[in-house]
């Protein structure tokens, strides 16, 4: 498994929400960069809605799906 980190990394933020760190990112949805991991436990109407408000993706699962395809495209040309 990837770490969110990895996937959430300051490139994909800086690109895709009103952000440049992951830190900002996180701090703006109420997630300490230390414990990343509790996004998953979150209410996704209100993760939702967070990640509308400040990304360019509609929902979290959207905003993941790019992150994972950015990821594999990443590892496949490095190949």
């Amino acid at each position: 498994m990837v770490d969110i980190r990895e996937l959430f990394n300051s490139g994909f933020i800086s690109k895709n929400t009103k952000f440049e760190s992951i830190s900002e990112f996180f701090n703006s949805i109420g997630i300490l960069e230390t414990e990343i991991e509790k996004i998953f436990s979150l209410d996704k109407t209100y993760l939702n809605n967070k990640i509308s408000e400040v990304s360019d993706f509609k929902n979290f699962d959207e905003m993941l799906y790019k992150a994972k395809i950015i990821y594999l495209e990443k590892k496949i040309l490095k190949w």
